[in-house]
């Protein structure tokens, strides 16, 4: 059996626990260097602390992209770097300069796909009751 989080010492025959990320600290400078993405998932909290990690959620220090597949399904979750040099997100602050009109619309979009979505399941099951 092979883990890619565990890793076995022939030699000592000792086990040692694989970590892809020291603490916070280095979470935020990986992030940072590498310009890249991580799940927030059971592998991070492997890790980091949960508790830790909505620490530097609310500290405004990280950046989350929610992928939402499907309405019954928790969404994932990616974490980026904030504040980049060359950052073009950072410098327009997409984030805080996005009007209320767009946000709104959006999620306008979003609760009329949920209720075509509701009205489509109970024109079926009328369908199988008349059937």
């Amino acid at each position: 059996m092979k883990n890619p989080k565990i890793e076995f010492n022939f030699a000592t025959e000792t086990f040692t626990l694989w970590k892809r990320f020291m603490d916070v600290t280095h979470l935020l400078k990986v992030l940072y260097e590498e310009k890249i993405g991580v799940l927030e998932n059971s592998d991070l909290y492997d890790d980091i602390k949960k508790e830790d990690i909505q620490k530097i959620k609310k500290a405004d220090l990280i950046r989350e992209i929610f992928i939402k597949e499907k309405k019954t399904k928790a969404p994932i979750i990616i974490l980026f770097s904030k504040n980049h040099p060359n950052s073009e997100i950072d410098k327009d602050d997409y984030e805080k300069n996005t009007s209320e009109f767009l946000k709104n619309y959006w999620h306008k979009i979003e609760r009329d796909a949920l209720e075509l979505e509701r009205e489509k399941k109970q024109s079926q099951i009328q369908w199988l009751d008349k059937w």
